[in-house]
Formats: structure tokens, sequence, C-alpha cells
């Protein structure tokens, strides 16, 4: 392990996903920390396998996504990290979220995820998933979930 700590942060651009960065700063007290801000575009084929030649006919093509995810992450990047040494490694990812979020962490060799936790409530989380809890569960390093 080097000296330096590799994080990941995943963001949604969400009030949580900023929340995060604040911890980021505290990590950056302790000395140079490599961050990797990543958004995962998710592909409505993965969801619905069986009927992928039914996908919505007004869903935006993939790459249509990952232009405006790759734009959205840039701005968000400018707007809260700008200036930081060493610069923030930026990446979107397709898939499931928090698959792709591990994924990205053990194949960078992350230290730690660094991710926002959104307080769904139980009842949308069973409806909805979570993330941030998939992440907890399948991530190889530390994880550190920040409310906003």
């Amino acid at each position: 392990m080097s000296d330096q700590l590799t994080i990941v942060v995943p963001t949604d651009f969400s009030p949580g996903s900023i929340a995060a960065l604040d911890w980021v700063k505290r990590l950056d007290a302790l000395g140079p920390v490599n961050v990797h801000c990543v958004n995962v575009v998710q592909d409505l084929a993965l969801y619905m396998p069986v009927m992928a030649g039914s996908v919505p006919q007004n869903a935006p093509p993939i790459n249509e996504l990952k232009q405006i995810a790759t734009e959205s992450l840039t701005t968000f990047i400018k707007e809260y990290m700008s200036g930081r040494e060493p610069a923030v490694v930026s990446s979107v990812l397709v898939g499931r979220p928090a698959e792709e979020i591990c994924r990205y962490a053990d194949e960078v060799d992350a230290d730690m995820i660094v991710i926002g936790a959104q307080g769904h409530s139980k009842l949308a989380q069973l409806l909805i998933g979570s993330t941030t809890e998939g992440v907890v569960r399948q991530a190889q390093c530390a994880v550190l979930t920040a409310r906003p």
C-alpha cells in the first residue's frame, strides 16, 4: 500500500453526494489523497434482459446518457473539487450502481469508498433498493457513508 490514500467518491449529484465531499476534505487534511469520482449510468436493458428489445423507445441511447453524465461529472468536479492536488480522476461507468462502484474500487485498489447516504425509509429501500447499502455489503475496502 502506498503512502497516499486512494478513495472512490461515487456521485449522483444529490445533496448526499455533496455531503460526502466534506469527508474528502477531512481526509485531505491528513495528507494527499488520490480521489476517483465516479457516476454510474444505468442501462435499462440490464433490468429487462428478457425484454431487452422492449426498452421504451423514448429512452435515450446509452451513449447519449454517458455523454450527459460525463458533462455533469466534469461540472460537478469543477464546482466542488477544483484545484485539488493530485487532480481528481473521473469515470462514468455503465451498469448497476453498487456493483460498478465496488468493481471500480477493486480495479483502482481503493483504500476507501466515501459515499453519500440518502436516508431513505425502510419502505423506500424495499421498493427501490439502496445503492449505499449495496456498496456497504459488497465492497472489499472500507466504506464511509455521509448524510446530507
